[in-house]
């Protein structure tokens, strides 16, 4: 099999650390920064970066990181008094931040910035006007060389030349092909003995996963799962992750956040090619839609998609949505939407432990509540 967030070696998210759904979540959103799989340090600041004085209290941390001599190339030795400092060779942190900040101080913050995914807001939200942002930089051992960013960059642009679809037909090629799309019950308690576990335990198992970890996946309120069926056993999923954030915008208001992000799909190698990911990406978004359809809080529904899964990247297309690397450039930042070397994606019959040293690109794409409603509402 493949782990995927697409048709093809790679998807939105891919699930490759090992066997921590409960203990990991894909969305990381903790502050401080702390360092995680694929020797990165990862966090998600909790504050807006309205001002230079927001932005400094963001730089403080994140000068404490690209600074320290943990920042090194790939490696986590441990000396004797520090066994609980790990090593890292990237640093990956978002925040929601000011588009006219983000505008005026686009020189600066150049080498910084990694993508931008505009939020809606709307009259009178306090999200209006700003921007979650991907703060990223690797140790110089760490980057793609540059028939690799200039292959990533084609798999884009052809991605973009693409028409959007209707949901219709994003999930037809399944439906033809003789498969049947659900979604998890998640009123249901799940337990080992259900046929459920057993089949995406099946599917998820070569890429560490235990079968109580795919209970817990099961029976989490965070996340959606949808499913291809073929003769009654699941041989394709896809998961939703859900979480709500508090963003302080002063001290006397902080207003909530809800962010999604599609992830860690899977399909059986023989079930490839079939059309499964669109699919099954498709029903989790109209799901979605209903579930976020009276919600009064902000948006934001994203994947971090593989670059060279040209798949992928065609059917986050299709199904309507954007490329951060679409963005960049109305801010100033011309160069901006990849994430650089950010985790490894598995090949086939690859061991997780040979992927450690080497890492894929990965281009953020979403979609927002209006499209989303408009879109994936009515079905």
């Amino acid at each position: 099999m493949t782990i995927q967030k697409g048709e093809s070696n790679g998807g939105d998210t891919p699930l490759l650390t090992p066997g921590q759904p409960g203990e990991t979540s894909s969305l990381g959103l903790f502050w401080p920064p702390k360092e995680t799989d694929y020797y990165r340090a990862k966090g998600f600041f909790k504050k807006a970066i309205l001002s230079p004085t927001h932005f400094d209290r963001f730089m403080w941390k994140w000068n404490s990181l690209v600074e320290s001599d943990r920042f090194t190339t790939n490696g986590r030795e441990e000396t004797n008094d520090e066994k609980d400092k790990k090593n890292y060779s990237r640093v990956t942190l978002r925040a929601v931040v000011a588009n006219e900040f983000l505008q005026i101080h686009s020189g600066e913050l150049q080498e910084m910035v990694e993508a931008i995914i505009p939020l809606e807001g709307g009259v009178g939200n306090v999200f209006a006007c700003t921007s979650l942002v991907y703060f990223g930089k690797n140790h110089p051992n760490r980057k793609s060389d540059d028939n690799t960013n200039k292959s990533c960059i084609e798999n884009v642009r052809n991605a973009l030349s693409e028409e959007e679809r209707t949901p219709e037909q994003m999930i037809a090629t399944a439906k033809n092909n003789g498969y049947t799309l659900r979604h998890i019950d998640k009123n249901k308690v799940y337990t080992n003995t259900n046929k459920e576990v057993q089949q995406l335990f099946a599917l998820y198992q070569p890429f560490g996963w235990s079968q109580a970890q795919v209970v817990e996946l099961l029976n989490s309120p965070n996340r959606l799962i949808a499913v291809a069926k073929k003769d009654g056993v699941i041989v394709s999923a896809g998961i939703a992750e859900m979480a709500t954030e508090s963003i302080r915008f002063d001290r006397n208001q902080s207003c909530a956040l809800d962010m999604v992000e599609l992830t860690d799909a899977a399909t059986l190698v023989v079930h490839e090619r079939k059309g499964l990911y669109s699919a099954v990406s498709t029903i989790l978004l109209q799901k979605l839609a209903k579930k976020y359809h009276n919600s009064p809080n902000e948006l934001i529904i994203f994947g971090e998609s593989n670059a060279s899964a040209k798949g992928v990247l065609r059917t986050s297309k299709h199904q309507g949505r954007t490329f951060a690397a679409q963005i960049g450039r109305d801010f100033g930042y011309g160069e901006s939407g990849m994430l650089n070397q950010h985790v490894p994606i598995l090949d086939r019959g690859e061991k997780i432990e040979t992927a450690r040293d080497r890492y894929n690109n990965f281009y953020p794409t979403f979609i927002n509540k209006s499209k989303l409603l408009s879109k994936y509402g009515n079905n």
